[in-house]
């Protein structure tokens, strides 16, 4: 089980040796994330205590002027709810980021814009908080089923009309253009 956070020292040894940290975290210990979720269809076969599957590694700079790295991975299956159908469906979790781990407003200017970092702050790095910030900023704004998945979008999909349908459909302002020049003195 990971860690609420990990204190400066042990990140320190971490990434001295390189280290990998593996864990499954259940949906229901991510209390910003959880509001967005909902159960799994039970056609899926997945199962909502799966959990998501959470990858860390620790990367030294190698060199003393650069910060050392947390190469991220985050997947699993969690439920959303479509925003065309209001029917649950499956989202995919594959996340994969790169983030520099900088002490507390010691980011190098010059690299502030090139790098993803996030702040170590004197208790260390929140790991749960971190995760869950990783997936709030993949979950879809507006997610949907496939157009050929969801009910709503195959039901209300518009009948396509013949051109005979067209021709012969109540056109209201066809002689509107006539009627303007006639009241109109100075265009004759």
């Amino acid at each position: 089980m990971l860690a609420e956070f990990i204190g400066v020292a042990q990140l320190n040894e971490l990434t001295g040796r390189q280290t990998v940290l593996t864990d499954q975290v259940s949906v229901d210990d991510l209390q910003r994330f959880r509001q967005y979720i909902v159960p799994l269809p039970e056609k899926s076969g997945a199962s909502d205590a799966a959990g998501i599957n959470v990858r860390l590694r620790f990367r030294s700079a190698g060199d003393e002027a650069l910060q050392p790295t947390l190469l991220i991975n985050i997947n699993g299956v969690v439920g959303l709810e479509c925003q065309r159908c209001l029917e649950p469906m499956l989202w995919q979790v594959n996340i994969d980021s790169e983030l520099r781990l900088c002490v507390s407003g010691k980011m190098p200017e010059d690299e502030a814009e090139l790098v993803d970092a996030v702040e170590v702050d004197d208790q260390g790095l929140h790991i749960r908080e971190l995760i869950e910030d990783e997936l709030l900023s993949a979950i879809p704004l507006a997610p949907k089923h496939a157009a050929s998945e969801c009910e709503v979008a195959t039901s209300v999909a518009a009948p396509v009309e013949t051109e005979a349908q067209v021709e012969g459909a109540h056109k209201p302002f066809t002689g509107l253009a006539e009627l303007l020049k006639q009241d109109d003195p100075s265009k004759n």
